[in-house]
């Protein structure tokens, strides 16, 4: 099990925050972000939730009159400033360094951390540790790109999955495959129907692949007496 955090809920403060200062392995940092969290009536995600086998907010305290898709009538924005956060500060998790203890999740007093099985987890990169870090103005507008997507979408939530799963497959990112797989199960599709969306994408992959190297080759025979260059002005 490792820790993830609701970065919709987190609200942290460097100097007050109980997850970094829980953590004995220095895995939990703090990061600013430009643009704070402002509304104290925050979605509480309760489907998003489930999805990961985590306990709806509405059954950890949180009580009032959310209108989140899952209808779990609770309130997830009332205790956004309960813990003396800035609606700037964010924390993030370095993976590599964390062993799954659970004193973030457990110490965290905005209830904003939970442990998952690691499945569920993102092999970031190192490249996207720099990022998350250095650069979270760039993340946060790839997260503002994924809500533009979601209010946008002009196809059912079944097809989405299936297309997100074949591009995923394609891109060879196992945790995107795993989360598609499961978001298309939960959108209603069957094991019958995501078995042939597997084998229509490797063989359109392939069938791809196919048509491009034989375009490619047509002309061996030129390539093989020399009278094509395949490294035009010498740059190979």
């Amino acid at each position: 099990m490792k820790p993830i955090v609701d970065m919709k809920r987190c609200f942290a403060s460097k100097d007050v925050c109980m997850a970094i200062k829980s953590c004995p392995f220095k895995a939990v940092t703090y990061i600013e972000v430009k643009e704070p969290i402002l509304d104290k009536n925050l979605k509480c995600n309760c489907n998003d939730r489930e999805a990961l086998g985590l306990t709806p907010m509405s059954e950890k305290g949180y009580g009032g009159g959310c209108d989140c898709a899952g209808g779990c009538g609770s309130d997830s924005g009332n205790d956004l400033y309960a813990c003396g956060g800035t609606p700037y500060g964010r924390i993030i998790i370095d993976y590599d360094k964390c062993t799954g203890c659970g004193l973030c999740a457990k110490e965290c007093c905005g209830s904003c951390i939970d442990m998952v099985d690691e499945k569920y987890i993102p092999k970031a990169s190192a490249g996207a540790r720099l990022l998350e870090e250095y650069f979270p103005a760039f993340v946060k507008k790839l997260d503002e790109i994924d809500e533009l997507y979601a209010g946008k979408k002009k196809i059912d939530e079944k097809t989405y999955q299936f297309i997100c799963l074949a591009l995923s497959i394609k891109g060879r990112s196992k945790p995107c495959v795993l989360k598609h797989f499961k978001g298309a199960i939960d959108a209603g599709a069957t094991v019958e129907e995501l078995t042939y969306i597997l084998a229509l994408t490797m063989r359109e992959a392939a069938g791809a692949d196919d048509c491009w190297t034989h375009d490619v080759l047509s002309d061996w025979k030129k390539l093989l007496d020399g009278k094509i260059d395949c490294c035009p002005g010498g740059k190979c």
